[in-house]
């Protein structure tokens, strides 16, 4: 999987792709997983995408907050923190 491919430091590598891809387009987790296509394998690495922006997010290098569409449940979208 891409996410693996980085590495021994691949939770370092999986923080540095998530900066990158919500810098150039904020999303929510779920976009951000299929933009890094850890969906397509099928693998429990969804889980990583998630604490890695959970923790990202402590780190204040993304904010995120609740987008509430008209249909579906609410979603939690990440954007880069402002410095």
């Amino acid at each position: 999987m891409v996410v693996r491919a980085c590495g021994s430091r691949s939770g370092e590598c999986l923080r540095s792709r998530l900066l990158a891809l919500v810098e150039e387009r904020p999303g929510h987790g779920y976009d951000l997983c299929d933009r890094l296509d850890c969906l397509a394998s099928g693998s429990a690495d969804t889980v990583a995408v998630y604490r890695a922006l959970r923790a990202m997010e402590r780190d204040g290098l993304v904010e995120s907050r609740w987008d509430a569409p008209g249909a579906g449940p609410a979603r939690r979208v990440y954007t880069v923190a402002c410095a």
